[in-house]
């Protein structure tokens, strides 16, 4: 309305005179200062004791039965300092906190900044620090960096009382009698139920066993839906999610890093906790936190397969594939400092051993892409040299970007990744637990992001790089584990710790190449040995090393040999791997003796294995047979010959001669005796017997899993669904799909049948179960803007746009749109479907957003089916909808824009909006019958503020006050008649009374804008006969018509209370009060 209403009379001193009657003075006793609290999610906390030490205060505290709702928490001066099950939230500071490895520690481990990261495992604590689990980190931060928040409060709705003394009443009133006084500060209180009252809103908790009231105010501040932001989760691209809280600078928010490729036993969408850098992850909190205070991992999802995400734990001395070429891909900007500089990552790898991927992804987080300042003034793209402090004059300058790399790659071996170097915990880009993060960055995640651009990089190479090295992490609890020179205890080259320090460092990967006897050979982090060996019992490996198969061979004299023949290669992750095969040593097949040849083999995980065998050359008179037992499946083809031959130093090979009787049924399980026999051109006779053994038939094995569909999405019964066989291989293209009954369209458990048939005629079936959900979508803030709501061709139309933060609002992204109408009085909600505004000439400003996104096509409209909206009164909310995101926004009119107010059609409608507060929802009053004329194109509100309200001694209510609109004459002589209307909220059923004008107004109503129109007979004067009303609720109305028709709620503007009227007519008692909750509009009963 262009605040052309203002109150008229300002309520003043309300705080001054409150305030007191909330902070009564007490005193409290210090003999027992420890209490032992059971904080729950309901708001029923109970007190268990109270404690003259921390001792027995934590004595107690385990001794009770914590619980996800119900946790037992230490409380001293009124602040949480110890808790059975607790998150530690880090609070907003500019400082850099730090971190200690052991309680009494002087010397900080490692440090962050709570910009970056908030959320840490709470563990223990000794009253002046806390023992947490954070970034793969485990050790002690002050107590007064942060808050320990117990779980049980996660997801509840919450107040945080920051002032002792505080009344706990027995009704939200100030007037109410005080049942408590709340001496405690700084404690958080779940709340179940909350109102508005005399100027205050007021929650309803239990302290001590009392549950009252208390309001709010500068003592209080409410953090409702408090929530663990930092969990990880499989993504339905195949990636692992880290989420995590953080704080931007106002308030706590969330973010998250992309892992790469996900740990197959994860569902999708499915939470899964760890603090520890994602290695082991858990589907409880509770189990969680037991562990981390009992250092174990036993109750984690993958106790026995500890996760370390490839990009995050990759060490920087390794092999990467990624070509010069690759890597310019992925700058496109021509003016950025990384376009065209692939080779020079390359050409560092070489000279230093510098995973070129992993360097690059470095540059681009460090350097925004190449197109920092630093970058762009100084040719710096790793940020060397500058710090928080001082993030651009100490940034070093470089005459090339060249430079800038070999300096990163020369000094990174120098600082960072050379055992006994400064900052050596390891060469990965880690956590704050190991690796250069520990001390490269304030942020803990800076490995992470690191890891991030990484697997980016990669996957637009088609993930060459992933797996592409066999990583191994140092084992659970093992610290200083020895590096030697020789695949033996004799000499130990260095140890993997900081050597500048006594810190103990965990999960430090190396590169494992290959594995001799009982130790790994790796690359070696050292400048003086390029390779180094650990013991076995010292390292996790997840790869297997590949197997060589080639056995002691003897030959005749003067024959032929073939090095490769009956020699292969397997690998459990990789399969055949014999077209591998390189060998070493040679055979003088035309002298006497025994000779070595040496094969190697590699994996795509650059995991070798050797092999060395013997090939004895023998010059003898009697032919030579080689032969060995074996093994056949049931009911297969027995191949007698199969790499069976015989060689004679006079005839040479003499295979062809060979005989043999066929005494294997493959028919029937057993050991069977084959005998060979072969002649010479000599007439000698050589006879050898091997032992045939015929095994079981292996059925085939379906490899296909419980799936989770969602809605309406299509799906295919054979994705990812395979079969094999060992005898017949890879069986999947003779899969039969038996059952599917799958319906997307429908939400429920489905089930699929598959069947397969090997070649010995043995059919093997499987049943899954296929769940079709609704996918349910994580929620993001919003920018919304309110364009019209008004008749479009005859229809009522809401128009508008309402981002979904963070994701581009462009055509490329799936959004839809829909419109939530909540019935004010009842709370009851109905959705109809909006539709996309997609064309760029019906959009009348651009949608904008501070994160570079792209929020162009956010635009919405719709034709409201005012059909479909039973008669109400409604507020309206804007719902969008991609894949994965969703925003919600209240149709609020936050410009002020002049809006239409009515609305005649299928149904009568009277549009309210809030010009003096922007966050007010927009209105609907939608009624089946007129509640009283209204100028629908008309956009502003009517006023109406009553003077008296009372009734006179003959049971009539006497009202006097003003009633108009802006644009409205009502002078002297103008006609102007008035209604007040009484609605049942019911049944809407309507009583009207005629309020009538007067000329002998109080005074003459002025505007703080004029619009040049006398408003003389703004006034009405009338004695108002309520008798005839039925027992019911009512809503009050007041319509006016002069030359503008016009009707509007009847409210109270200046707090004033009607409690006290009330009056007895014949049997029934009419009664009205103030509805705060309903924008102080006035309500009458009839009781």
């Amino acid at each position: 309305m262009k605040c052309i209403c203002k109150k008229l009379i300002s309520i003043l001193c309300v705080f001054a005179i409150i305030l007191p009657s909330f902070i009564p003075a007490f005193t409290v006793s210090a003999a027992n200062p420890y209490s032992v609290v059971m904080v729950s999610n309901s708001s029923n906390n109970k007190t268990v004791g109270t404690y003259a030490t921390y001792s027995e205060a934590v004595k107690a505290m385990n001794a009770q039965n914590s619980t996800s709702t119900s946790v037992a928490s230490i409380y001293k001066n009124g602040k949480i300092i110890n808790s059975r099950y607790a998150i530690f939230q880090l609070k907003p500071s500019s400082s850099l906190v730090n971190l200690y490895q052991n309680a009494g520690d002087s010397t900080a481990y490692t440090y962050t900044s709570p910009s970056y990261m908030t959320d840490a495992a709470f563990i223990d604590s000794n009253e002046s620090r806390v023992q947490v689990m954070y970034s793969g980190f485990k050790g002690w931060v002050d107590i007064n960096a942060g808050n320990i928040i117990p779980i049980s409060l996660l997801g509840a709705n919450a107040v945080n009382i920051t002032a002792s003394g505080l009344n706990l009443r027995e009704s939200a009133s100030t007037s109410s009698k005080s049942i408590g006084v709340i001496t405690c500060t700084n404690a958080l209180f779940t709340y179940t139920e909350k109102k508005s009252a005399g100027g205050y809103t007021w929650y309803k908790i239990n302290y001590n066993g009392t549950t009252g009231w208390v309001a709010n105010g500068n003592w209080l501040t409410e953090t409702s839906g408090t929530s663990l932001n930092t969990y990880y989760y499989r993504y339905d691209t195949g990636n692992l999610l880290h989420r995590y809280g953080k704080h931007n600078g106002t308030s706590y928010t969330d973010d998250y890093t992309n892992l790469g490729p996900t740990p197959t036993y994860l569902t999708v969408g499915a939470r899964y906790y760890s603090f520890d850098g994602g290695i082991y992850l858990y589907n409880s909190l509770t189990s969680m936190l037991d562990d981390y205070r009992n250092d174990t991992y036993t109750h984690s999802l993958n106790a026995n397969n500890p996760n370390y995400a490839y990009y995050l734990f990759l060490p920087n001395k390794s092999v990467s594939k990624v070509t010069a070429a690759e890597l310019d891909s992925q700058i496109k900007d021509t003016s950025s400092k990384l376009y065209g500089q692939g080779k020079y990552f390359k050409e560092a790898e070489s000279l230093y051993g510098m995973n070129a991927l992993s360097a690059f992804a470095t540059a681009k987080n460090e350097s925004s892409n190449g197109t920092s300042k630093i970058a762009k003034d100084k040719n710096n793209v790793f940020g060397y040299g500058a710090s928080d402090s001082c993030p651009y004059d100490c940034a070093r300058s470089y005459a090339s970007v060249r430079d800038s790399i070999m300096d990163y790659a020369k000094n990174g071996l120098n600082s960072y990744m050379i055992a006994g170097a400064s900052y050596y915990f390891g060469t990965h880009a880690g956590t704050k637990g190991s690796g250069r993060n520990v001390k490269y960055a304030s942020d803990p995640l800076w490995g992470e992001k690191q890891a991030w651009n990484a697997f980016m990089t990669d996957k637009n190479q088609n993930l060459r790089d992933y797996q592409a090295n066999t990583i191994g992490v140092t084992k659970y609890g093992k610290y200083n584990v020895p590096v030697y020179k020789e695949a033996n205890t004799n000499n130990v080259i260095y140890n993997i710790r900081n050597s500048n320090s006594s810190f103990k460092v965990y999960n430090v990967p190396v590169t494992v190449i290959d594995k001799v006897g009982d130790f790994y050979k790796i690359y070696a982090d050292s400048s003086s040995y390029q390779y180094g060996y650990i013991k076995t019992s010292d390292l996790n490996v997840s790869n297997n090393q590949p197997v060589i198969n080639a056995t002691d061979k003897t030959i005749a004299l003067n024959s032929s040999f073939d090095p490769m023949a009956g020699v292969t290669a397997t690998d459990a992750e990789n399969g055949n791997l014999t077209n591998r095969i390189t060998y070493t040593g040679s055979v003088n097949t035309s002298k006497v003796g025994t000779y070595n040849i040496t094969y190697t083999v590699t994996d795509n995980g650059n995991f070798s294995a050797s092999k060395t065998v013997k090939i004895t050359v023998k010059g003898a008179s009697l032919p030579i047979i080689n032969a060995t037992d074996k093994e056949v499946s049931q009911y297969t083809t027995f191949d007698y010959m199969d790499g069976v031959t015989a060689i004679d130093d006079t005839d040479g090979n003499i295979t062809s001669k060979v005989t043999y009787d066929k005494t294997v049924d493959t028919n029937t399980k057993g050991t069977y005796n084959v005998t060979y026999s072969v002649t010479n051109s000599n007439n000698k006779t050589t006879t050898k017997t091997i032992k045939v053994t015929v095994v079981d038939n292996s059925k085939p094995i379906i490899n296909a899993s419980d799936k989770t569909v969602y809605l309406n999405r299509e799906f295919d019964p054979m994705d990812g669904v395979t079969a094999t066989d060992k005898e017949d291989g890879d069986l999947t293209k003779k899969i039969e799909v038996t059952k599917n009954n799958v319906d997307t369209s429908v939400i429920g458990e489905y089930e699929v049948e598959y069947a397969v048939t090997d070649s010995a005629n043995q059919k093997v079936t499987k049943k899954i179960k296929v769940n079709v959900a609704e996918k349910v979508l994580k929620e993001t803030s919003a920018n919304f803007y309110f364009d019209y709501l008004k008749s479009v061709n005859g229809q009522l139309q809401l128009k508008g746009y309402n981002t979904i933060n963070g994701i581009d609002n462009n055509l490329a992204t799936n959004i839809k749109y829909k419109v939530e109408f909540k019935n004010l009085d009842d709370g009851s909600t109905i959705i109809q479907n909006a539709d996309r505004i997609t064309q760029a000439s019906e959009i009348s400003r651009p949608a904008y957003g501070s994160d570079g996104k792209d929020y162009q096509y956010s635009w919405f409209k719709i034709n409201i089916d005012l059909g479909n909206l039973p008669d109400g009164n409604y507020s309206m909310a804007v719902i969008s909808e991609s894949d994965d995101y969703y925003s919600k926004s209240i149709v609020s009119n936050k410009l002020f824009k002049e809006q239409e107010t009515g609305y005649d059609g299928v149904k009568h409608v009277i549009i309210s909006n809030n010009y003096s507060d922007s966050n007010a929802p927009v209105e609907m009053m939608v009624r089946s019958e007129k509640i009283a004329d209204k100028d629908a194109n008309y956009t502003y509100n009517q006023f109406d503020q009553y003077r008296t309200f009372e009734f006179n001694d003959d049971n009539t209510l006497k009202l006097i006050g003003t009633s108009y609109s802006y644009g409205g004459d009502y002078n002297k002589n103008a006609n102007v008649s008035r209604q007040i209307i009484f609605e049942n909220i019911d049944n809407f059923k309507k009583y009207y009374k005629n309020l009538g004008s007067t000329t002998e107004g109080l005074y003459e109503v002025a505007l703080p804008v004029p619009d040049g129109l006398s408003k003389t007979r703004a006034w009405y004067n009338a004695n108002i006969d309520i008798s005839d009303i039925p027992v019911g609720k009512y809503v009050i109305y007041i319509a006016t018509k002069a030359n503008i028709s016009d009707v509007a709620e009847f409210k109270e503007l200046l707090n004033r209370s009607l409690d006290d009227v009330k009056q007895k007519i014949g049997d029934r008692t009419y009664s009205f009060k103030v509805n705060t909750d309903k924008g102080n509009r006035i309500e009458m009963t009839v009781e």
